[in-house]
């Protein structure tokens, strides 16, 4: 297919900040999941180097959770618990976001991933529902693109896995 770039700028352009922070967000997402993957094929554990002091904000398994914060202050780490051990999914910082995206699937907190969170993390509650809004309301091409890059990090997301899987393998075999 062929996209029309004008459009496409002329429509991004036109959403609201909060949105564009979500967007941004997931590209964070989507870089940090491709580069903690790299680090593990690498043999480089992504976990090294992570505080200490981190307190769940968000336990893996605890599918109830329907809220989605952005990130005021501090900062979060999703981690997956695994079989071969814990997986860094991606590191978060001021304005990403964390919990259930109203509008979007990307397969992360908090049915498969956890939120640890540094102890000057402060969340911010959005409008919620206007962002459900505002998404349903786009241009239906800006609407796809948005849906698919959320697939791609849901889909991406679970390669590291086996990365660290066969690591683990490497060491005890």
């Amino acid at each position: 297919g062929v996209l029309d770039t004008q459009r496409l700028t002329a429509e991004y352009a036109a959403i609201s900040s909060r949105m564009r922070l979500i967007l941004k967000s997931m590209e964070n997402r989507f870089r940090e999941v491709i580069e903690n993957m790299v680090a593990l094929y690498e043999g480089k554990d992504p976990m090294r180097g992570m505080p200490k002091d981190l307190k769940p904000a968000i336990r893996q398994g605890s599918g109830a959770l329907e809220e989605f914060y952005t990130i005021a202050q501090g900062e979060a780490y999703v981690v997956q618990q695994t079989d071969a051990g814990p997986l860094l999914l991606s590191r978060l910082g001021e304005k990403d976001f964390i919990g259930k995206v109203p509008f979007l699937d990307i397969g992360h907190e908090a049915f498969a991933a956890s939120v640890l969170v540094t102890p000057d993390f402060k969340p911010e509650k959005p409008d919620a529902e206007q962002l459900k809004k505002e998404f349903a309301q786009l241009n239906p091409m800006l609407r796809n693109l948005i849906e698919s890059v959320a697939t791609t990090v849901m889909v991406t997301s679970r390669l590291p896995y086996d990365f660290l899987k066969r690591a683990r393998q490497k060491k005890t075999g």
